[in-house]
């Protein structure tokens, strides 16, 4: 092979190698997200997720995300935060643009031409943080590209599921559903506990729909039942339907 042509075959697996060793984000490097114009971290999990996020979100006061993968729920479906639709409904997911202010529409849609053939489908779950506080929740599928902004991103390893459902469960309290600003953030840690394929999200989902929960919160909580939740998610709602005094064929009154 003449010499020039090594240099050609060489040229892009060497820039790939490259990228990956100086963390510049790429979705080539092994155990990262698709995340493109950011600056990545990579930290595991020593102690528990939320111990880890409370101590990364205070380290600045500057806005950053912080994400994690988990075991999803669905495995015939994609879910994009941010679609984009130049990119077009072609079954494969788009870019999930975080910091767009309007363009975070979900996006659920058939991945029959994407499926994954091994192993579990996964989810990927964020939080942005400002001043030392979570101020937004986004989460998508493996296959999303996620454009940071420029921000930096802490990609964390390790997280248990059932640990992941205990955090974004803070984050869906009576207190943030019922008032108007913190409202938004409780559905955004709704949607993502629907996602979550461990059974501790349908634990979280049967205290979401109990009697004494807020109506809001309640009708959400049907409606995340209902689209993700599966076989657990139409037994609860079946006996929701069968005991509960509330219930009606629109959901609740």
């Amino acid at each position: 092979m003449a010499p020039d042509t090594v240099v050609r075959f060489l040229r892009p697996v060497l820039a790939t190698t490259i990228f990956c060793l100086s963390v510049v984000v790429s979705p080539a490097c092994a155990d990262q997200p698709q995340v493109v114009n950011a600056k990545l971290e990579t930290r595991a999990v020593t102690q528990n997720l939320e111990s880890s996020v409370e101590q990364i979100k205070t380290e600045t006061e500057q806005p950053q995300w912080l994400a994690y993968e988990v075991g999803a729920a669905h495995h015939n479906h994609s879910v994009c935060c941010g679609y984009d639709h130049s990119s077009g409904y072609d079954g494969i997911c788009g870019t999930c643009n975080l910091e767009r202010e309007h363009g975070t529409s979900l996006s659920l849609r058939d991945k029959a031409n994407t499926l994954k053939l091994e192993g579990q489908q996964q989810l990927i779950v964020l939080f942005r943080a400002e001043k030392k506080s979570v101020m937004r929740i986004r989460f998508a599928s493996e296959d999303c590209t996620l454009d940071a902004g420029g921000l930096r991103v802490v990609w964390l390893t390790g997280v248990k599921p059932e640990e992941s459902v205990a955090l974004l469960t803070q984050y869906v309290g009576v207190k943030n559903f019922t008032d108007r600003h913190g409202q938004g953030l409780s559905e955004e840690a709704l949607g993502a506990i629907a996602w979550h394929a461990d059974p501790s999200a349908d634990r979280a989902f049967a205290s979401f729909v109990a009697p004494e929960q807020p109506p809001g919160l309640r009708e959400k909580a049907v409606f995340w039942l209902g689209a993700v939740r599966g076989k657990a998610g139409l037994a609860l709602l079946q006996k929701l339907a069968r005991s509960d005094p509330s219930a009606s064929p629109s959901g609740f009154s």
